[in-house]
């Protein structure tokens, strides 16, 4: 096995990287990854507290002032829960959450109901997100609008209106959750079972983990497609090699063959002019 690694790395470096390629890729159902986006103080680090189930001692800080200055991930169970700096961060974080967000299987945008309607640098960011991404926006964005402690008229209007932003960018609506991370808390201190129902965490929470459950055999799904297509690529371009190696062989076989004819023609030549003398 090795002496046929160390040809291909050298005589085929192409074919060598893909073989590494296709032992590389994973089999069975690894986690996913849920990365949360939206503006800074939007309740991100506190919705992934609730979520993570860190409600005394927070993995995710939270504080007054922009806690989160690099991506922070969490596993729990299949999903790998990681927070972002805020849309509205430096330009060197953004470009660190960027990075990390153009590759995650699943979107939270966290947006504040006392925020109104998205706004247009949000916007833009999530086109920008758009734009790096392989797959479409409106497949892994789900719209968690944060801090809804107490529903009224405006929250209706504004989630519509949300709603119809989502539209516009992604081209399906994404699902969209009224969370309160506060009223969650205080039902869950309180051993109020109605105020944790009524939090709107339990939901989402739920959507989530079946969305998952979904999303994983998906993903195991296609990459035994990726896997049975790689196969078949090598096998063919090996197929190829060893027909071309085969018809150098009959070549150099061939030509072999026709000097030795060469030379026993000259030898009968040298014998014949020896009788001769």
């Amino acid at each position: 096995m090795k002496t046929v690694q160390q040809f291909l790395i050298h005589h085929q470096p192409e074919l060598y990287r893909a073989l590494q390629q296709l032992d590389d890729l994973p089999v069975g159902n690894d986690a996913l990854t849920l990365t949360v986006v939206g503006l800074v103080k939007a309740g991100k680090s506190t919705l992934l507290n609730v979520l993570t189930d860190n409600l005394e001692q927070e993995f995710f800080k939270t504080a007054r002032s922009r806690e989160t200055r690099e991506l922070k991930t969490l596993r729990v169970g299949q999903i790998d829960y990681t927070d972002t700096p805020g849309l509205d961060a430096e330009d060197t974080d953004d470009q660190v959450a960027f990075d990390g967000i153009v590759t995650s299987d699943l979107l939270l945008l966290c947006h504040s109901m006392g925020q109104g309607e998205l706004d247009q640098p949000t916007l833009d960011y999530l086109s920008r997100i758009s734009q790096h991404s392989q797959r479409p926006l409106a497949d892994r964005l789900v719209c968690v609008l944060t801090k809804a402690e107490q529903p009224d008229e405006a929250q209706h209007e504004f989630e519509a209106l949300i709603a119809s932003q989502l539209v516009e960018l992604c081209g399906g609506e994404p699902d969209i959750f009224r969370v309160s991370a506060n009223t969650y808390l205080s039902g869950v201190r309180q051993a109020q079972p109605l105020l944790i129902q009524y939090s709107g965490i339990p939901a989402l929470q739920d959507y989530l983990q079946q969305r998952v459950e979904v999303m994983l055999v998906d993903k195991e799904q296609h990459r035994a497609e990726q896997r049975e297509t790689l196969a078949n690529t090598l096998a063919d371009r090996l197929q190829e090699m060893i027909a071309q190696e085969e018809q150098a062989f009959a070549d150099q076989h061939q030509a072999l063959s026709h000097r030795v004819d060469q030379l026993g023609q000259t030898l009968s030549q040298v014998r014949t002019a020896l009788q001769r003398r």
